[in-house]
């Protein structure tokens, strides 16, 4: 999680609670976590299998 914060400056609180399913990532966040696992905005919202 520490690599994930510090690559994406997404704070670990937010990290932690799109883990535990408090909250979902928001337009911005996606683009930031799609970049860091090199994968698109449509994978990580179930959209795709690519």
């Amino acid at each position: 999680m520490l690599e994930l914060e510090k690559e994406t400056g997404v704070s670990r609180t937010s990290i932690w609670r799109w883990e535990n399913g408090l909250a979902d990532a928001k337009g911005d966040e996606l683009i930031k976590l799609s970049r860091y696992f090199k994968v698109s905005t449509d994978y990580l919202l179930g959209e795709s299998d690519y």
